[in-house]
């Protein structure tokens, strides 16, 4: 991770992550197991902090591919004040850095580079 004072450039982003190193926390796959109770009170007690969520955002085919859709964009973190970058697939494997603003809107920017480790694909 490594902050900087403005908005980071894709140039500066793709530069970061080929010399970032190790790109994850040292629960790879830990987020797989959060349907076991077990599981969960494992990573609480390492100091992880465990939030669930399930909402409704649509009802059938349709709505279900629109979202999947939009997940395999990123849309899910481009808000404005958070980005990824690069515009990589959400595949096993793929790097990519999320970049936050802190402190909108004047603060300082953070960049932090991860790896996909595992994408589910059910349909749940």
């Amino acid at each position: 991770m490594t902050f900087s004072l403005f908005k980071p450039t894709r140039a500066k982003v793709e530069e970061f992550l080929s010399t970032a190193g190790e790109l994850n926390y040292d629960e790879k796959c830990g987020t797989r197991g959060l349907a076991d109770e077990e599981e969960v009170s494992r990573l609480k007690s390492k100091g992880y902090r465990v939030c669930r969520r399930s909402v409704a955002i649509g009802e059938g085919w349709s709505d279900y591919r629109r979202a999947v859709a939009k997940l395999k964009q990123w849309d899910h973190v481009q808000l404005g004040w958070t980005t990824v970058v690069p515009d990589a697939p959400v595949k096993k494997g793929s790097d990519v850095c999320l970049c936050a603003r802190l402190l909108p809107p004047i603060g300082a920017w953070v960049m932090n580079p991860l790896n996909t480790v595992y994408v589910e694909t059910k349909r749940t």
